[in-house]
């Protein structure tokens, strides 16, 4: 089974679509949270013998807590793990991308589709397949995501911020 793992597209359909072209074909998609703001707080999946958990922060608050994350000590992984009776925690909100096996059980945080932080504009995603996730870019039109910022009806100043999230399209 192939599956498309997604988080923090904030609404960027360039980059949803960019993703959804590289990804190819997949069985399943699979999205921790922040498809246009901060929902859904968490789901849990079974396919092929595997559970898969999706929880966005991470349980103690999934919306402001940036729990489990990356840079977490194997014990706040595992309890995650443990919580949800998963094989697989799929998690995002901090952007950072990551996969990471702990004994049996496997971390994905896919970091930002549509808004990433780390100094890479692409698009990331990870895909999942016989047991194993990788992390994967894709370029976007940048541009044709900020053209139409002109024209909202945005502060001035958060039209400017969203501008300086994407540098690489002026």
């Amino acid at each position: 089974m192939r599956i498309l793992i997604l988080s923090d597209l904030h609404g960027n359909t360039w980059a949803l679509q960019a993703v959804l072209q590289a990804a190819g074909q997949v069985d399943a998609v699979l999205f921790a949270g922040d498809a246009v703001k901060s929902l859904p707080l968490y789901a849990v999946w079974a396919a092929d013998g595997t559970r898969f958990a999706l929880v966005h922060g991470s349980l103690r608050d999934p919306l402001y807590d940036y729990r489990p994350n990356p840079k977490a000590g194997d014990e706040a992984l595992l309890e995650a793990a443990q919580t949800l009776r998963a094989e697989v925690v799929v998690f995002g909100h901090t952007y950072l991308p990551s996969v990471r096996r702990i004994g049996e059980k496997l971390f994905v945080n896919p970091g930002s589709a549509g808004q990433p932080l780390d100094r890479d504009p692409r698009a990331s995603f990870a895909l999942y397949e016989d047991g194993r996730a990788r992390l994967e870019r894709v370029e976007y039109d940048l541009k044709g995501l900020l053209q139409p910022l002109e024209a909202m009806p945005l502060d001035p100043g958060r039209k400017e911020e969203l501008r300086l999230l994407y540098p690489e399209a002026r």
